[in-house]
């Protein structure tokens, strides 16, 4: 099992934060939690790479599973409108930082 170090920023969007977001101005499709037992999917700012363990992934699938659906009803306040949902994922290498040693770019 691999461990990584902690991460000095979590990013829930990219356009959250200032300069988390790719300056290439594109967007990506992302589930989003919008208030309690509502979520949409909306086109949001691509990250760009922040750490240099980072990578960023083009995802093909994603599932839902019980932690999302214990956000979707509200039951986790922290939430902020528009934070992106999701870390059941599949999919393909887009980008990795300069520690990244063990993923291959497709």
């Amino acid at each position: 099992m691999m461990t990584m170090p902690p991460r000095n920023k979590d990013i829930i969007n990219p356009a959250y934060i200032n300069g988390a977001a790719d300056p290439s101005g594109e967007t990506m499709m992302a589930l989003v939690w919008m208030t309690k037992n509502q979520v949409e999917v909306i086109d949001e700012p691509e990250p760009k790479l922040m750490e240099p363990q980072d990578n960023i992934s083009n995802f093909t699938g994603s599932a839902v599973c019980g932690s999302d659906s214990h956000l979707l009803h509200g039951v986790h306040v922290e939430l902020q409108k528009r934070d992106i949902l999701g870390h059941e994922l599949c999919g393909m290498v887009h980008n990795g930082g300069p520690e990244v040693t063990n993923l291959k770019k497709w």
